[in-house]
């Protein structure tokens, strides 16, 4: 039977999934870009190495959680990074909560949102540590 921090982190790897399923203009951006102006650049290659990393990371994120490895709470935690830099949250269909927002306020409400979803990864990760010794039932 799983802990109860294990269930947490499937859930939260099954949001970000699903999160990066639905940004689908994200992840194809190497692809529909393919052969334009500057696209072997080391700029451009940086920014399609992370517009693949935004559906790889919680592919593979998701796949540990449920085989129950402890490199999935790493994932689960990097993929905000990896949305902040793309402007998307780990929440799927948030966009619609800040799309008539000023830039500003969509960095900010972005970047709360990732920070909040962090702190969750984390008061996990230390709760699942510190439970990890204690007896089964």
């Amino acid at each position: 039977m799983r802990s109860k921090y294990s269930v947490a982190i499937i859930a939260l790897a099954t949001l970000e999934f699903f999160s990066a399923i639905i940004s689908y203009g994200i992840y194809t951006m190497p692809i529909r870009f393919y052969g334009a102006d500057n696209y072997w650049s080391f700029l451009s290659i940086l920014g399609n190495m992370l517009s693949l990393a935004y559906i790889i990371v919680p592919t593979v994120a998701l796949i540990t959680s449920l085989k129950g490895k402890k490199i999935s709470f790493l994932l689960v935690g990097f993929f905000p990074v990896i949305a902040f830099m793309n402007g998307t949250t780990p929440l799927p269909f948030s966009y619609y909560l800040y799309k008539s927002s000023s830039a500003v306020n969509i960095i900010f409400f972005v970047g709360v949102i990732n920070l909040i979803f962090l702190i969750g990864v984390i008061l996990t990760w230390f709760k699942f540590k510190n439970n990890e010794g204690s007896i089964k039932q």
